[in-house]
């Protein structure tokens, strides 16, 4: 579909493995926000936009925010990618807490499970990720939560499923 793009921000390769999945399943164009330009919404309809989550906030908003007036005028529909269960109201925290995605007017927001393996991860991540890990060990009352960040810390997560975005794709091809 030459009316669609496909714009990501992805921390350590979970969101780049949505985008691009989406982008072959509806032969969209697939571009990191870093690299948008007002040139590449020439002639899109549609704009899928999708985001790591970072404690609870959605890093690509504020790469696309130079770009919302050219927004206005397209479908947009948004997803992110994350740990959390979405059981757990992260719907509603995403949207408390990234008030920009409200001023994208999007059709639609769709949260998928992604991956979470600290050996990936940057130095500095990794040296918070060590300080935390200690911290959370010396912790005798952790949260159910704080258990699952030091499980997912010690042990590589990989929750990744394309088949979650085939009700996205059908979306962006209803029109």
């Amino acid at each position: 579909m030459n009316d669609v793009l496909i714009v990501y921000e992805s921390g350590y390769g979970s969101t780049e493995t949505y985008a691009k999945h989406i982008g072959k399943a509806l032969s969209a164009r697939t571009l990191p926000a870093s690299k948008l330009k007002a040139a590449d919404l020439n002639g899109i309809r549609t704009v899928v936009i999708g985001s790591n989550v970072r404690i609870s906030k959605l890093p690509v908003l504020k790469r696309i925010k130079r770009h919302k007036a050219l927004l206005r005028n397209k479908r947009v529909l948004f997803f992110a990618v994350g740990l959390t269960d979405p059981s757990d109201g992260i719907f509603d925290k995403l949207s408390s807490d990234n008030p920009d995605l409200e001023s994208l007017n999007a059709e639609a927001l769709y949260y998928y499970p992604g991956a979470f393996d600290v050996s990936t991860f940057k130095w500095r991540h990794r040296m918070l990720m060590k300080f935390l890990k200690f911290a959370l060990s010396k912790n005798q009352n952790r949260s159910a939560e704080e258990d699952g960040l030091l499980n997912a810390i010690e042990n590589p997560v990989d929750e990744r499923d394309m088949t979650l975005t085939t009700s996205l794709v059908e979306k962006v091809k209803e029109g």
